[in-house]
Formats: C-alpha cells, structure tokens, sequence
C-alpha cells in the first residue's frame, strides 16, 4: 500500500525584513550560546550587535509605547556611557542580559510552533473550557499554568479566545449575570495562572532576569521556594474566585448553578496527562542538561528546548513515515522562521529596552546613593524587602514592568549582604514583583492582551477583579519574606 504524501502549502517568498530580522536573531541565539558555553568576548560582540540589527529592523513596526521605551532605553544608555566612568561596562553587561533574553525566546520558538498546531493542545484547551461551575476556576488556573511552560505568552491568546468563543449567552441560558460571572472566572483563572509560571520555571524569562542580577543565587536552591511560593499564589486565587470565600472579592454571590455537587469523574483526563508529561519533559530535560553538563540554567534550556520542539513537530507528522515526517518538519521550519522570529519584536523590545533603561538608570544613579537610602531607613531585612517589593510592583503601573524596577535594583544592589539581604531573599522579591506587577499594570503585555481578547477594560480587570489578590498576594509574600529572613 502506497502511503500519501502530504503536501505542504505553496510557498511564499519572505520580505527582505524578515529575512535580515531572521538571521539576526538566529546569529544572536548561537552567538549567545557560544558565549556562554565558551566564554568568549568576541562572541558577544556580535551577539550584541545582531541584536541591534534586529532592532533597528523591527523597532519601527512597534506600537507606539514601545517606540518610546526603546527611544528612552537607547537616550539612557548613552548618557550613562558618556557621563559615567563606568557606562561602558554596565551597558555592555545590559545589552548581554538582553541578548540572553532574545536567544531564550528564540529557543522557545521551537516549542510554541509544535504547540500552534498540535491537536493535544487544542484538546486540552476544550476540556478546560468546558468545566463545570465547581471546578471551573481550578482546572482553568492550574491548565493555564501548565500550558505557560510550553507557550509562555500564548496562552493568553489561545485560551482567552476560548473563554470567550465558549462563554455565550447560550450557554448561560441568557443570563447576562453569569455569562459575566464566567468571563471573569475564567479571564482571572488564565491571568494568574500565567502570571505565576515565571516564579520558577526554567523556561521563563523572568527566572532568567532574576539570575541574571541577584549574584550568589544557585537556581537549584531558588526553584523549589519558589514553586512553594507559586503553589500559593495560585491557592490564593482558587479561595478568592474559585471557592468565593469572600463575596464582595469575587463579583457577589455564587450563581445558582454553583450548587452542583463538586464531581470530577466526567473529566477526561487523557489528553491533560499526555500535555502533562510533555511539559514534564521539557522541563527535566532542561534540569537534567544543566546538572549533567555543568552548565547555567539558561545554557540548558538553550540546548534543549529546541531539541523537544522539533521533536514534537516530527511526532506530529509521524503518520507519514519517519523520513517524510522529517522532510515535512524541515520545510514547514523553513518557512514558519521568517514569521515566528520577527513576531517576537514586542517582548524582545520592552524586555530588552527594560533590561537596558534598568541598567542604565542603575549607572547614572550612584549605587552608593541607592545604598545609603536604603541603608538611612534602618529596616530589618524582611521590612527592607517588602519595601522593595511595593517600589518594583509601583513603577510598573507606568508601563515599564517589572523588569526596569529589577534591573534598577539589581545593578544598585551588587552585595545584597551589604543591606543585611540573603541573595534567596532578594531573589523571591523580585519575583514575587514580577508576579503582582503582571496582573496589576494595565499597560503591562498581560492586560493588555487579555482586555483586547474580552472587550473589558484594563482598569477594570486590574483594579476591580484582581486588586484583591494583588494586595492579598503582596501581604502573603511578605510573609514568606518574614519566613525567609533567618534562612541564610
């Protein structure tokens, strides 16, 4: 029997943009991982400068806010080269901190053009969409959090057109109540779900900053407090929106249709047990690499996940025999890298401009000045890091994120013990900054995602659905602060 071929979709020739766009960010991924693996100067110098011939390509097709974060990071970091003895060697380590960012998204592109295609994901996100009311918050919090080891930022894309294809009028018999009682269930569901990923996975970008800027933090020692941590974040979530522990929280009263008896038998759990051991895998496969070759976290993931997704998209074409689905997977690579590396222009950009205008407010402002501020306050080291904590979480109100605040803070504290601060402590403040900021800035890529998926407000989904958990999440990670402190 003669197998079919599948045939691929008529080709289309790329512009020249994404071409140059392409190969740079494809030059700074190896690039920064001969870096990083060799140590090699010469390395990182065209690494950085790959990524400035990214920019310059792809900086004028941002929206307008990013334009102007790029524009201030670029004005920044020349300032602090020409006014500060030292500009040149912090700018120099920010824009390797940035180039780490690009080649770790670059990396992770692998992964998420397996997932833009692959009917478990599609299966996953209907049985998560299709829950009943009891555990409907519960099982769309923990699958989004799944899913955001895989997809990073996609998931808002991929289940928030779900929540609202799925949550019809229709299918809440018209009552207008509900159907808004489901949207923000599910909408707050998917946001803290994601937001709380970077805490501790290996692939987000968030671990990789922290890292990056807290020195004497060993990521072995960082990941379980703060998947700890995670786990009650999204506990948090679960009692305010899921459980209604307190009404006046979570949008009123229950709705009638909560009084169904909590009954998980009807859930198929093949599909989200296969999605939970590929996760699985990408994340022990970035571990394991890391511990075995005695490299850097970053340097893990870097060598692995491309690994896994293109893996994953030869298992996806395997019903055509080994060899075509390897032939499919390298034409359908061909084509798809001119889209998927120059659509990562937004997060690379604010990331990037974030990590520079941190690091070079960080040179312009004498870390000794920073220091002694902090130092005049006399705080514990527990107060000291909750201050900390509101600082980061405030600045991103403006739309900068957390990283600019992180990066600020990381270059002004290089010693955290000079401030009486265990790197631990002030690594879980940073990303618990991260965590709360992502779901409190309404200019932040979160909510601006989700408000442009619902069709609600920023403000709204910021302030009067998750303002709660963002002070209530603050007050917890103040006590893990205070849990922390005598930990060395």
């Amino acid at each position: 029997m003669i197998r079919a071929r599948a045939q691929p979709p008529p080709r289309s020739r790329p512009s020249t943009d994404a071409v140059v766009s392409t190969l740079a960010l494809g030059t700074v991924a190896v690039a920064t991982l001969v870096r990083q693996l060799g140590g090699l100067p010469a390395a990182g110098i065209v690494a950085d400068g790959a990524l400035a011939l990214y920019l310059a390509v792809e900086a004028p097709k941002l929206p307008r806010l990013c334009k102007i974060m790029v524009a201030a990071a670029l004005a920044l970091a020349a300032l602090a080269v020409a006014r500060q003895p030292d500009g040149a060697a912090a700018m120099a380590g920010a824009f390797g901190r940035a180039t780490l960012v690009a080649a770790l998204l670059a990396a992770l592109g692998f992964v998420n053009e397996a997932a833009r295609t692959s009917p478990l994901i599609r299966r996953c996100g209907t049985a998560l969409i299709a829950q009943p009311s009891q555990r409907r918050y519960l099982i769309m919090t923990l699958g989004a959090h799944l899913f955001a080891l895989v997809l990073g930022v996609g998931v808002l894309t991929l289940l928030g057109s779900m929540v609202v294809r799925s949550n019809t009028a229709a299918s809440a018999r018209g009552d207008a109540a509900l159907v808004r009682q489901r949207l923000r269930e599910l909408s707050m569901g998917l946001m803290r779900g994601f937001c709380t990923m970077p805490m501790w996975s290996p692939l987000s970008i968030g671990l990789a900053v922290v890292l990056a800027v807290v020195p004497g933090v060993s990521w072995d020692r960082l990941i379980p407090v703060a998947a700890a941590m995670s786990v009650s974040f999204l506990a948090l979530g679960w009692l305010l929106d899921g459980m209604k522990l307190v009404p006046a929280f979570s949008g009123g009263a229950l709705p009638r249709e909560e009084a169904a008896p909590l009954d998980w038998r009807p859930l198929d759990w093949m599909p989200m047990a296969r999605f939970a051991a590929l996760a699985l895998l990408i994340v022990g496969g970035a571990l394991g690499v890391t511990a075995l070759a005695g490299v850097a976290l970053n340097e893990g993931v870097m060598l692995t996940v491309p690994v896994v997704g293109i893996g994953w998209l030869v298992a996806q074409y395997a019903r055509y025999g080994l060899s075509n689905a390897v032939g499919f997977t390298a034409g359908r690579l061909r084509r798809r890298l001119f889209g998927m590396f120059p659509n990562y222009r937004i997060e690379i950009c604010l990331i990037g401009a974030g990590t520079i205008m941190g690091s070079a407010l960080g040179a312009l402002v004498p870390p000794d000045l920073v220091r002694g501020a902090i130092q005049s306050a006399g705080l514990a080291p527990a107060p000291l890091a909750a201050a900390l904590l509101l600082a980061i979480i405030v600045s991103a109100q403006t739309g900068m994120g957390a990283v600019v605040g992180v990066t600020i803070l990381g270059s002004a504290i290089p010693d955290p013990s000079a401030l009486q601060l265990t790197p631990l402590m002030l690594a879980v403040t940073f990303l618990c900054a991260w965590a709360l900021s992502s779901g409190s800035a309404v200019y932040g890529t979160t909510l601006v995602i989700l408000s442009r998926m619902t069709g609600q407000p920023g403000g709204i989904m910021a302030f009067r659905w998750n303002g709660a958990f963002t002070v209530l999440g603050y007050l917890l990670s103040v006590a893990w602060l205070l849990a922390l402190a005598g930990f060395p």
